[in-house]
């Protein structure tokens, strides 16, 4: 529902950016001309433009001279390799590929609830995987997700996937992530996660826990991600 007190532009704003967190404009496909939407909405172009300048401000959008405008897509998705790197031999960076171990419906923990304001009743999926560089473990994942957005994955060919879920999210489940913060704090692995990375009980690992928002900034996604410490680093440049 649109609040008829704001400026038109910014009614138009707020429809548009549902088209976005809904998936009906996807990210690989200009969205409609100006003239177009200005036609479809009973507006001048210069209404739709402002709306479409402010969602570009803010980072939903993006032009492309002479091709159109886009919507952006959030690129964080290999962001934990910047802690986590791995070379080749002529110092190349590798990029891992990603192994699903399980898909599953749960209850949820007290802490998924809270991490997801999650609905009374509400179930999550839980999805559990590994991150590899050449067959070899780099990082085990624990993904919570609340099962009334992502239902469609339960049902889904864990092979169609690609390495990166978000694009999952989007054409299986029609949810964008748009924004995500990350925590980084170091523990010792349990039983599970040393299982899967190949590595004695408790031996020390980085965790980084990372909850992803959508457009309208209600959290989407809790995924916490772990890799042997000895393996993790962080360098930031000071001026």
């Amino acid at each position: 529902m649109h609040d008829a007190r704001l400026p038109i532009y910014l009614q138009l704003r707020d429809q548009f950016a549902r088209k976005i967190q809904a998936a009906e404009w996807g990210a690989d496909a200009s969205i409609p001309s100006e003239l177009e939407l200005a036609s479809q909405h009973g507006v001048a172009p210069g209404t739709v433009r402002k709306a479409i300048e402010t969602l570009v401000g803010e980072g939903l959008l993006v032009r492309q001279q002479g091709k159109g405008t886009f919507v952006k897509r959030a690129n964080f998705g290999n962001a934990l390799f910047r802690f986590f790197r791995h070379t080749d031999a002529q110092g190349r960076t590798l990029q891992p590929s990603a192994r699903i171990l399980t898909i599953k419906s749960a209850a949820p923990s007290a802490m998924e609830i809270e991490r997801l304001r999650l609905q009374a009743r509400e179930k999550v999926i839980r999805i559990r995987r590994i991150r590899l560089v050449a067959s070899e473990p780099l990082l085990h994942e624990q993904i919570s997700l609340g099962e009334k957005r992502f239902k469609p994955l339960l049902s889904a060919d864990w092979n169609e996937f690609e390495d990166l879920l978000y694009p999952a999210y989007e054409t299986l489940c029609q949810v964008r992530i748009q924004s995500a913060s990350e925590t980084i704090t170091f523990g010792v692995a349990t039983a599970e996660i040393a299982k899967n990375l190949k590595m004695p009980a408790r031996v020390p690992v980085a965790k980084i826990e990372r909850l992803a928002f959508g457009i309208d900034g209600g959290p989407l996604e809790w995924r916490s991600s772990f890799g042997l410490a000895s393996r993790f680093s962080y360098s930031i440049e000071l001026r």
